[in-house]
């Protein structure tokens, strides 16, 4: 009885409703506009390479991300994290899944990290994080992302 009561009083995810979905064709449009709205902004650097990325630390990275990104996109990025039920439409996307991860270049992917997304729930990552962290987490989620291709290969699919 004491723990219903506690979970009522801080709002236990599994008693708030579901949001509400969001609209596949909008949300689309969305995107498109806003990766439209980033070429025109960053340029030629919207398709340039990252600066030290290759160079990034991916174990670090991992750890990065376990604590500042794996809240909201999940232990492997496919957007299923524990704080998914408390967060605004819309959900957080899956950025392992190799058709949805290539939608924006890397370069405006760091972009958004960096800078946050308006409209969703992204916060501005560069703000608690240093640059060194941010390389290390975004070079950790394109390896998960490879894992996630190579997996989807060997289904037979490309």
């Amino acid at each position: 009885m004491f723990t219903l009561a506690l979970s009522l009083l801080m709002g236990c995810p599994y008693l708030e409703p579901p949001p509400p979905p969001i609209d596949p064709v909008v949300n689309a449009e969305r995107r498109e506009t806003y990766r439209d709205g980033m070429k025109a902004a960053m340029g030629p650097a919207y398709d340039a390479p990252v600066p030290g990325l290759e160079d990034a630390d991916r174990v670090r990275g991992q750890e990065v991300f376990a604590k500042s990104c794996s809240g909201c996109h999940g232990a492997y990025g496919l957007g299923d994290g524990p704080t998914l039920r408390r967060v605004a439409p819309p959900k957080p996307p899956n950025i392992v899944d190799p058709t949805t991860s290539h939608f924006f270049s890397d370069a405006a992917q760091m972009a958004i990290i960096r800078a946050g997304s308006p409209g969703t729930a992204m916060p501005p990552m560069a703000r608690s994080l240093s640059d060194e962290n941010l390389l290390a987490a975004y070079a950790y989620i394109t390896s998960l992302r490879e894992a996630e291709l190579e997996a989807v290969r060997a289904q037979g699919h490309e």
